[in-house]
């Protein structure tokens, strides 16, 4: 695992959920280190932000609220239930955009000698390991967002 985590491409978080759930452990985790990042700006400007919430329950606990206010020096704003679809976009507009972008990546990598043999083979078989297509991904992702980026 350690080999997998050095390799990952520096500018993408990498998280395990057994349910691919955001639990309360992992909403504080984010809180604490990715919406930090996202208003280091801010915080060096001696700004605070707000961040929105659908209301999981991980985003409604003292210890992510916590996270938010010192670690990111951000106000949580909850939004009323059932309304995830007001606030996840990933299927629409940037999330969307992006979600192609990878497309495109991937699409590129497939297409290189003998590439989309080894992704389709096991591991036997010379194909690459679960860990080696989790680094891939990485490095995919981030060249994507590279080169879709609005915000540059």
């Amino acid at each position: 695992m350690a080999q997998e985590r050095t390799a990952w491409h520096p500018d993408v978080h990498v998280r395990f959920q057994k349910k691919a759930w955001a639990d309360d452990v992992l909403c504080e985790e984010v809180a604490g280190k990715e919406i930090a990042e996202a208003t280091a700006e801010a915080r060096a400007a001696g700004e605070r932000s707000v961040v929105f919430f659908d209301n999981l329950s991980g985003q409604t606990t003292p210890e992510h609220l916590r996270a938010l206010k010192w670690k990111a020096k951000a106000d949580r704003h909850l939004l009323p239930t059932n309304t995830t679809s007001e606030l996840m976009h990933i299927d629409d507009g940037i999330g969307a955009a992006f979600k192609n972008r990878l497309g495109t990546e991937m699409d590129t990598y497939l297409e290189g000698e003998g590439n989309l043999e080894r992704w389709v083979a096991g591991p036997k078989e010379g194909g690459l390991q679960g860990w080696e297509k989790r680094v891939l991904v990485t490095n995919l992702a981030a060249a994507a967002w590279e080169k879709y980026n609005p915000y540059t």
